[in-house]
């Protein structure tokens, strides 16, 4: 989908046909392994009767009161209103305004309705989300993972949803956008609608879906936070805090990657950090090819709004990679050979489109001030997945974590692996394949990926991500499984009896001093309906060594690292 004129916009449509199919493929064969998972259900429950497997305590509040089937021994999970939990990811914050109370979990579900949980498990409020009618009933509405900031610095906290579905029954009559709303009733600040925008500015879209978790910055230093994000529209967005258009970069392409910000040059603005798209045009000139681009770009208000693709004075500098990067850039210092964070990046998994060896088998580390790539961490396969960091071995510098696909139809094995690397050395540090009851999801580097702290206190990091029906959780140090992943174990369970497909986030909602885990899904004996899970109490059922960390430290607890979803980790060595 190379920038076009109008008149020649037909052109793209099969490149984003082409796209969806790919989700739909990965839809279907989510449904099989689900069939497949079920059909395992009876002998899996009465292994954990007999094995007394070690299932983590609900955090107070998160159960259901009539027993499922199947289901977890302690009724795991709370029942939401409306369906599924997909692709779209907790964020644990403070949004009611009252911090006694422990703090508030947020996530939105595949038929586009949005929760607010409190500590205890109970609703504080959800609503719909503008796109949750349109389109059909088996399209996800929701891909990412809502910010949580004060936008207007009042005091008053806001969080901030992207929106947009994908598939062939999503069309370009359905809503895309970013949408705020105050943090203690859902009272709707602002929505962005980028198909309103797509009609004010009288451009072609696409799609108006908006994939990207949107990002919130302070980048000028007023007090109010910007907000900054990507759609399929093929365009990356700055707001004001107040939801109006700051500049739109036309990026001659899809965008998936979510933002991050940091000052890459000499002036105190804050710059945005985002990937996108590219399909090859060789009748433009400069001509473009096959991949996908890093930005840095600035964040100062535009008068005209538009900027053009390869506008001059748009970006501080652009880097081209030779697959999409629908990855989010995280900041973190990984290098100590170089002054400052590094920009750590994955890719995709589109081109070339019709192999199954595709490109994007690696990590890069780009240095900000030029986008110059720095180290080549050498993946397996393919992946989308944003890294998480964090030092997992004690040894005083960051490791840089990642899950990485194993799909045959991408160049694979048929296994998902989950993949952590030393930044100085390109090959792997170690490798594992993670199981949950006995199965294994080779798309798990697809919308989903880890996060690091230390559940149980003992001072060191484990490696935590969701893996087919169940969260695998890894020791940090070698990869060893400390979950169960067989049928057969009596090891730590985190089974939830559904496809979980986003990523997890710990905090301490409770205020208790320890750590808690959410993750969202359903339950193959409630079709239709999501459950949101919340575990606690970790070092009652796993062991880990002892280690340096301070208890129960989370350097990148959840999606994009902090709440505000700027890339960045929490902690640094």
């Amino acid at each position: 989908m190379t920038y076009r004129d109008r008149k020649n916009s037909n052109s793209t449509v099969p490149a984003v046909a082409r796209r969806e199919n790919e989700l739909i493929y990965l839809t279907k064969l989510g449904l099989w392994v689900t069939i497949i998972v079920t059909l395992t259900a009876l002998s899996h429950g009465l292994w954990l009767a007999t094995a007394q497997a070690a299932e983590p305590e609900a955090l107070p509040g998160w159960v259901h009161s009539e027993a499922l089937y199947p289901d977890t021994l302690g009724r795991h999970g709370v029942i939401l209103q409306g369906s599924d939990i997909g692709y779209g990811s907790p964020t644990i914050a403070e949004l009611d305004g009252i911090s006694q109370n422990g703090k508030e979990v947020v996530v939105g579900g595949t038929d586009g309705r949005l929760y607010v949980m409190r500590s205890d498990g109970s609703v504080l409020w959800s609503t719909l989300l503008p796109n949750s009618e349109c389109g059909s009933a088996s399209v996800q509405k929701i891909f990412s993972a809502p910010a949580v900031g004060d936008l207007y610095g009042d005091g008053v906290p806001h969080l901030v949803v992207g929106y947009g579905g994908y598939g062939p029954s999503y069309k370009r009559l359905c809503e895309g956008g970013v949408i705020a709303y105050r943090g203690w009733d859902g009272a709707v600040s602002w929505n962005f609608s980028t198909k309103a925008f797509a009609k004010l500015k009288k451009f072609w879209a696409p799609t108006h879906a908006v994939i990207s978790s949107p990002a919130l910055a302070d980048t000028d230093g007023d007090g109010r936070l910007e907000v900054g994000f990507g759609a399929l529209d093929r365009n990356v967005y700055l707001l004001n805090a107040n939801g109006t258009v700051r500049w739109y970069y036309n990026a001659a392409d899809t965008v998936f990657s979510s933002a991050a910000f940091l000052n890459v040059d000499a002036d105190s603005d804050l710059e945005m950090i985002i990937g996108t798209d590219i399909t090859g045009n060789r009748r433009i000139r400069p001509a473009t090819f096959n991949g996908g681009y890093l930005y840095a770009f600035k964040t100062k208000p535009v008068a005209k709004q538009l900027l053009r693709f390869r506008t001059p004075g748009a970006y501080v500098w652009q880097t081209w990679f030779d697959q999409v990067v629908q990855s989010a850039p995280v900041i973190a210092d990984v290098l100590p050979g170089n002054p400052g964070p590094e920009i750590i990046v994955g890719a995709g998994c589109y081109f070339p489109e019709r192999s199954m060896q595709k490109n994007g088998r690696w990590i890069k580390i780009v240095r900000p001030a030029d986008g110059a790539v720095l180290q080549t961490l050498l993946s397996p396969v393919c992946s989308s997945s944003t890294v998480a960091v964090g030092d997992i071995d004690d040894d005083g510098a960051l490791e840089i974590v990642a899950t990485v696909n194993g799909a045959a139809r991408l160049g694979g094995d048929g296994f998902g692996r989950i993949v952590a690397w030393d930044p100085e050395n390109p090959l792997p540090k170690w490798s594992t394949i993670p199981s949950s009851a006995g199965f294994n999801d080779s798309y798990i580097g697809t919308y989903q990926s880890p996060i690091v702290a230390d559940l149980d206190g003992n001072g060191t990091l484990e490696v935590i991500a969701a893996n087919s029906q169940g969260v695998v959780v890894l020791r940090g140090s070698d990869g060893v499984s400390l979950s169960c992943n067989s049928l057969f174990c009596a090891g730590l369970d985190l089974f939830a009896w559904d496809s979980l497909k986003s990523t997890p986030a710990v905090d301490d909602i409770n205020l208790d001093g320890k750590l808690d885990l959410v993750i969202g899904g359903g339950n193959a004996g409630l079709p239709g309906r999501g459950l949101l899970f919340a575990w606690t109490n970790f070092s009652e059922v796993m062991e880990s060594p002892l280690g340096l960390q301070p208890p129960f430290a989370a350097p990148w607890p959840n999606l994009r690292g902090q709440v505000s979803n700027i890339g960045h980790s929490r902690s640094t060595p």
